[in-house]
């Protein structure tokens, strides 16, 4: 049964103009949509409720872009929604698991890039100095994920939220490694920071709103894809695992390097093939073993824009939105436990 569904669509339109001391002006537009629905299903003999959600996010794009897309994806989401209603409980265990992208953004967004904010190295954050996880003396020696682990920074990113082509400073648009080989190799910054050692700072300003000052924000960010191999080839490749889709709630302690996660469905892997779906997967781990077991990544055909137009839920230094780009992944034995259900 599918009692109800709730959709919602968030458009926001921004103007703005340069005026450099020579009267010149740089003049940008931007249009971000974002269309999201949740479609609900509750079992009454077996007193169940469980929801699916679009798996589309807020992108810079017009409603045409996302238009075509959205009457699959609630099909798709009304069928797993009731797949959903009658699975057991997952085994308690260390799973292989791949990750769609749609469950991988988020994971990025949350856990791992407030640590690549520069503010939040140097302790302008608010927090306590012993829930920092990196200080400025350990960026450089630090490694931070396995070695596929390859950010970069892209502020030309297509419909990335934060998207430009210059900066509210009149910066031109760039695009630069941030991590390689798990190791960070510059962090985003402005001039009003102080430079971090041994790391490059890569200058990137915007504003929230037009009658506040530009400062330090976020670039778009992309993890790179892997030259081949597709998600159904890293399915294929499991004899036992899990595959795990859509949006969870990330909820972090307060130094972000532990975190509990709910993927949205999952299902077993058993042969190289999906298998029956399991309710109640709750994925928590630490933050650097999650990055550290990244063992595999799909190819480009596969990766995902995404972002969030409130970033600020996520981390209150984020005041403008931007969106992340991440293919497929498989992670390797990551702990799994069997979540408890309200009644």
């Amino acid at each position: 049964q599918i009692p109800f569904a709730v959709a919602n669509l968030f458009l926001r339109g921004t103007d703005s103009i340069l005026v450099t001391s020579r009267n010149a002006e740089i003049r940008q537009s931007a249009v971000c949509t974002y269309p999201n629905f949740a479609v609900t299903a509750f079992h009454q003999k077996l007193r169940r409720m469980d929801t699916r959600t679009g798996s589309q996010e807020a992108q810079a794009a017009g409603w045409e872009i996302t238009d075509g897309s959205m009457r699959s994806d609630l099909e798709t989401a009304m069928q797993e929604v009731l797949q959903l209603q009658t699975a057991d409980p997952v085994t308690q265990n260390a799973y292989d698991i791949v990750m769609h992208p749609t469950f991988l953004w988020d994971l990025l967004f949350d856990t791992l890039l407030p640590h690549l904010d520069t503010r939040r190295v140097l302790g302008m954050d608010g927090g306590s100095p012993v829930d920092r996880w990196l200080r400025p003396d350990q960026i450089s020696s630090t490694r931070i994920g396995s070695e596929l682990l390859n950010i970069r920074a892209d502020s030309s990113l297509p419909r990335g939220l934060a998207t430009c082509g210059w900066d509210d400073t009149g910066r031109p648009a760039s695009s630069a490694p941030l991590v390689e080989g798990g190791r960070i190799l510059r962090l985003p910054t402005d001039e009003t920071l102080p430079p971090l050692p041994d790391v490059q700072g890569l200058g990137f300003s915007r504003s929230p709103q037009w009658n506040i000052p530009a400062t330090m924000a976020m670039p778009n960010i992309v993890l790179k894809e892997s030259t081949g191999g597709s998600l159904f080839d890293m399915i294929s490749g499991l004899d036992n695992g899990l595959f795990v889709k859509g949006r969870g709630n990330v909820m972090m302690n307060p130094a972000k390097t532990m975190f509990r996660v709910r993927p949205q469905i999952a299902w077993m892997i058993r042969s190289g093939k999906l298998a029956e779906p399991v309710r109640g997967v709750e994925i928590e781990t630490s933050v650097e073993q999650f990055w550290n077991s990244l063992a595999a990544l799909s190819g480009a055909e596969e990766s995902m824009v995404a972002g969030d137009l409130f970033p600020g839920r996520s981390h209150a230094l984020w005041e403008v939105p931007f969106s992340v780009s991440v293919p497929a992944g498989l992670f390797r034995r990551i702990p799994v436990y069997t979540a408890q259900e309200g009644r």
